[in-house]
Formats: C-alpha cells, sequence, structure tokens
C-alpha cells in the first residue's frame, strides 16, 4: 500500500515510487512511461473523413475593397492590440462586428506594417461598433509598438487601400471572392484531394421580411449548363429567393467542406 501520494507521485512503503504510469490493454499492473513520450493520437482513414476539410463563416452582404478616402481614418496607440477606424460618412453597424479587413497599402507602401504590425497578411478585425462612423478592430498578429494614424486620400499611391473579405472565422479558407449579388467562391488554402467532396451550406434569413422564411443555397452551376462550380481549389455558391427567382446576399453564410 502507498505511504503518500503528493504531487511527486506515490511513494510506496518500500521507497519505491511511481511518477508516471499507464495500465497495458488486457494486462495487470502498471508501465513505467517517460515523460514527454505520449504524442498526438493519429487519426485512421474513416477518423479523417468525418472531420471537415475547410469550414467559413462570413459575411455576404460586405465584402468590399477600395482606396481609402479622406473621410476614412485608422489609428492606433502605441503598446496597443486594437485600433479606430472612423468613417466620416458613417455606415458602421453591427453586421460588420467579425469581419477582417486587411490594409493592402499605406501611404503608397504595398504590404506595410501600421502601428509596426503587418496588418496585409492577417489584418484586424472589427471586433466591436462605438458609433455609425467609429469601428474598434484588433490586430491579428501582433501588438503595437508605436503610435500611428493614416486618413485616406481615395488613391492607391497614398493614404491607405483596405480588402474586406467579409470572413468571421475559416479553416483551411484562403479567401472568399465575391462575383456579384448573393455569388461567392470559396477558395481553399490547401486543394482537396478531389472534387468529389460534399459540401454543407447554410444561411441566415434575408432582411426583406416577406424573404424571411423562404431562401435557397446552393452550389453555381447546374448539369444542363454544364458549368460548375466545385474544383479542388474551391467552391462557387450562391444564394437567393425561391419564390422571386432573386439572388441576395446573407448577412452570415456558413460553408463546410467533408471529403477524402
Amino acid at each position: 500500500m502507498p505511504t503518500t501520494i503528493d504531487s511527486a507521485g506515490i511513494t510506496f512503503n518500500d521507497a519505491t515510487s511511481l511518477t508516471s504510469a499507464v495500465i497495458p490493454a488486457n494486462a495487470v499492473g502498471a508501465t513505467q512511461i517517460a515523460n514527454g513520450s505520449v504524442t498526438a493520437a493519429k487519426l485512421g482513414t474513416n477518423e479523417q473523413k468525418q472531420i471537415a476539410k475547410a469550414w467559413v463563416n462570413f459575411n455576404g452582404s460586405i465584402i468590399e475593397s477600395g482606396n481609402a478616402t479622406s473621410s476614412n481614418t485608422i489609428s492606433c496607440n502605441s503598446g496597443s492590440t486594437t485600433g479606430t477606424f472612423t468613417t466620416g460618412g458613417g455606415g458602421w453597424t453591427s453586421s460588420y462586428i467579425g469581419t477582417i479587413w486587411k490594409f493592402t497599402q499605406i501611404n503608397g507602401v504595398v504590404g506595410a506594417t501600421f502601428g509596426g504590425v503587418n496588418v496585409s497578411t492577417l489584418g484586424v478585425q472589427i471586433i466591436s461598433i462605438e458609433s455609425s462612423t467609429s469601428a474598434t478592430f484588433r490586430f491579428l498578429s501582433g501588438t503595437t509598438t508605436s503610435a500611428q494614424s493614416v486618413t485616406g486620400t481615395g488613391s492607391s499611391a497614398s493614404g491607405f487601400s483596405y480588402i474586406a473579405t467579409g470572413i468571421r472565422s475559416s479553416f483551411n479558407v484562403s479567401s472568399v471572392t465575391k462575383n456579384g449579388t448573393g455569388d461567392y467562391t470559396v477558395n481553399f488554402a490547401t486543394a482537396m484531394s478531389d472534387a468529389n467532396y460534399s459540401a454543407a451550406l447554410s444561411t441566415t434569413p434575408f432582411s426583406s421580411p416577406s424573404n424571411n422564411h423562404d431562401f435557397s443555397f446552393g452550389i453555381y452551376g447546374s448539369y444542363a449548363s454544364g458549368a460548375t462550380g466545385r474544383t479542388v481549389s474551391s467552391l462557387r455558391v450562391q444564394t437567393g429567393t425561391i419564390t422571386a427567382a432573386a439572388a441576395l446576399d446573407g448577412s452570415e453564410l456558413c460553408v463546410q467542406i467533408f471529403g477524402n
């Protein structure tokens, strides 16, 4: 019988101790194992097929890009993980919360940092709306090392330019391209092994009251037209109403991919 049990392990009455042990299957007793010898479990083929190969939650109504005008300013303080994005003309609403923005150029420099943080690769994420003219964002790749403020000029040669991907969260998705109203292409970071994967699609109801419970969400193209929206590198999907046969943007769209 053990004489002491503490954080260091178990000390038996014969002065031996057991600090890390496992009991083998169909066996009696314990086998000593070295610290750090247990590695992550490896999944078999069947288990791998039960895990999503890619998924994305994105905002379909505000995917946009452009050169910021003089009414748009981004600013941050030194030693901060957040910053402010102001727009003189207003327009910030709660639907923007969670969306990711990448500043593709600042003061004419492509891939420049802002406040010492890379904002062109991972970008920033809107975390709160303070008013119709002010939003708070968090940096996705670090903490600022200097204070900075940049106002748009409407030109890519100065001020700042941006791409709002609309992606709230994702796995194995590099970007979402908006082809038109209710028409999106989900681009995979790592290609699928083949194009015979299964896509699960969903969207929140549309804003129009008469269409709240009347919507469709499907893969682009048809057998009749010969068009396809499914490749190993991307999936094109469309949303709209069934009754009116009209394309509409969903405020929140979700796509999950399962396959080999």
